[in-house]
C-alpha cells in the first residue's frame, strides 16, 4: 500500500480517537467559528434546543414561541459562589 494512504488512515483514525475522547471526558473546545459538538452548549443555551420544531429567532436569539399561558421546563443555569446556606431563586417576583 502506498505510504500516502497509510498516513491518511492514521490521521483519519486519530482525528476519531481524538473526537471520542473529547466525547468521554467531555471536554469542550474553545468558542470559534466552527459548530460546537453536541455534548457542549453555548452560555445561555440548552443543548439541542434548535432543534425543537417551535423556536424562532429573534432579535436577542432563540427563543420559543408558544401561547400565552402555555407552560414550559425551560432548562437554566446558574452560578453563584460557593457557600454553606440554601440558595433559594425567585422568578417573576
Amino acid at each position: 500500500m502506498h505510504s500516502g494512504i497509510k498516513i491518511g488512515i492514521v490521521l483519519l483514525v486519530l482525528i476519531i480517537a481524538a473526537i471520542a475522547g473529547m466525547a468521554v471526558t467531555g471536554f469542550c473546545p474553545p468558542a470559534g467559528p466552527w459548530p460546537q459538538p453536541p455534548w457542549c452548549s453555548g452560555p445561555g443555551q440548552a443543548p439541542g434546543l434548535s432543534s425543537l420544531p417551535f423556536v424562532q429567532q429573534s432579535a436577542y436569539g432563540e427563543s420559543p414561541a408558544v401561547s400565552a399561558g402555555t407552560k414550559m421546563a425551560v432548562p437554566i443555569e446558574v452560578s453563584v459562589p460557593a457557600t454553606p446556606d440554601t440558595v433559594t431563586l425567585t422568578l417573576n417576583g
